[in-house]
């Protein structure tokens, strides 16, 4: 991650080639967040009310744990793909205004994508318009981010930046806005838990066990490894990235805190496979280290904004 601070990164050749490299499979993504978009969508108004709502003869409303589900895995990637283009724009030779707004931006865009699903839910058929703005809008900031690190990348191959360019304060356009975005993600998994798990150890409980109520089965093991195998990848991608900033605070604690994340997180993956074979009595244990971990990010946030670094 050196490039989030020292920049300079097209002048290391093999770093280059991993870094054109990368913004290459970035491209696709956003060339196949088009295709992704039209197939839920159809690029309308009337496509994003008739996924939301269902057709208006037959209404079926899209379930809020879905809504969450979908969100709170978005998150999670855009967040890392931000945070990688912008350190590769602030090392550009544009105005250091506009790669500090351009950075900012985009993380704004992002929450503005992400919560636009939830504004179509609430407001209605009405409304709808509003998914498709957020997402055109995201996608434009993505491609100038993508087109600004690609000249950049090529300048520095060819020598023609001579690294004398003011660069913007990486802190301020990098890492406060991944700590608001970081509130954002813990907010959406909070609102996800409890839509999908419930308020308290006994709905834990009935979660992985099963309710009658509800006509839910119990938790097999090859559901719950499915879901645990993708979060032993994204979760320390994640946790990675956000804790790796908290050695440039002064924060006294900093140690003790990246511990307690990445345990709480390690346990919290843990503790369903323990409620549903082990023991009925760890449903506490589930509820306790989910709301561990969610209070340590949002600590974890409130440090990277309290302590910046003279960056």
């Amino acid at each position: 991650m050196k490039f989030f601070v020292k920049g300079n990164n097209g002048r290391d050749r093999v770093l280059s080639r991993v870094l054109w490299c990368y913004l290459l499979f970035i491209f696709f993504y956003w060339a196949g967040g088009f295709v992704s978009f039209y197939d839920r969508f159809s690029f309308s108004p009337e496509g994003v009310a008739r996924y939301f709502f269902g057709a208006p003869e037959f209404p079926e409303i899209i379930s809020l744990a879905q809504l969450t589900q979908d969100s709170h895995i978005q998150i999670v990637t855009i967040g890392i793909l931000l945070l990688t283009l912008s350190a590769l724009i602030l090392d550009n030779g544009s105005p250091a205004a506009l790669k500090s707004f351009l950075a900012v931006f985009s993380f704004i865009s992002a929450v503005l994508e992400i919560a636009s699903g939830y504004l179509v839910y609430y407001l209605g058929r009405d409304y709808a318009f509003i998914r498709l703005v957020s997402f055109f809008l995201f996608q434009t900031v993505l491609l100038c981010m993508l087109a600004l690190a690609a000249v950049n990348l090529l300048k520095k191959e060819r020598g023609a930046d001579k690294g004398d360019a003011p660069r913007p304060n990486w802190w301020s356009s990098i890492v406060v806005p991944f700590a608001f975005f970081n509130v954002l993600f813990v907010l959406v998994t909070s609102f996800f838990f409890i839509e999908k798990i419930g308020k308290t150890p006994t709905d834990v409980f009935l979660y992985y066990h099963g309710d009658v109520s509800k006509f839910t089965r119990p938790k097999t093991f090859s559901g719950l490894f499915e879901i645990s195998y993708a979060h032993f990848l994204s979760v320390p991608l994640y946790l990675a990235a956000l804790l790796h900033f908290l050695s440039f605070t002064r924060f006294r604690g900093k140690a003790v805190l990246a511990f307690f994340v990445m345990f709480s997180a390690v346990a919290d993956i843990m503790a369903g496979y323990f409620v549903r074979f082990l023991s009925a009595d760890v449903s506490s244990m589930k509820f306790l280290t989910f709301w561990v971990l969610e209070i340590s990010l949002i600590v974890t946030s409130l440090v990277l904004l309290r302590h910046p670094v003279d960056a």
